[in-house]
């Protein structure tokens, strides 16, 4: 028998997680830290991703996610994790203190050429505050995700 839950929690376009992924990965993260620790969930939309499409194709629009998920991961706030939890919506858990308002401006500029085409466009970023010291950190998960994802999980 294989574990197939690392395939089941990754996204093959990107390489990084999936939403499911995040949310195991999110759960335990949160659960295990200390009283102290405070966490961020970082939602992030391209904006006109069906334009991107229709610019650079198929092809190219799949380029940009995996270069905008690269943006994140490789990101100055070093998230703990970075999922692309469908077509191009992307979260990122990080912590509060490594939150920083000009690395968010810059990540949501997306300036870059494909295919001799050049696409400045951007990204929406809202933020969810996670304090595990509530102790209400099942509860604060469970509704960020019901709320902004369905009630699927």
């Amino acid at each position: 028998m294989e574990d197939i839950t690392t395939i089941s929690e990754h996204d093959l376009l990107t390489g990084g997680l999936n939403r499911q992924g995040l949310i195991h990965n999110v759960r335990r993260i949160v659960i295990n830290s200390s009283d102290a620790e405070q966490f961020a969930l970082l939602f992030f939309n391209i904006k006109d991703f069906k334009a991107i499409n229709e610019l650079l194709g198929v092809d190219g629009g799949d380029n940009v996610l995996r270069y905008f998920n690269k943006r994140l991961v490789e990101s100055s706030m070093h998230p703990y994790v970075v999922s692309r939890i469908e077509a191009d919506h992307f979260v990122c858990l990080i912590r509060q203190e490594a939150l920083d308002y000009d690395e968010l401006a810059r990540l949501c500029q997306i300036n870059l050429s494909e295919a001799n085409k050049k696409y400045n466009g951007y990204a929406r970023c809202g933020i969810y505050l996670i304090d595990s010291g509530k102790r209400m950190k099942n509860a604060h998960v469970a509704f960020c995700f019901f709320h902004l994802f369905g009630s699927e999980n």
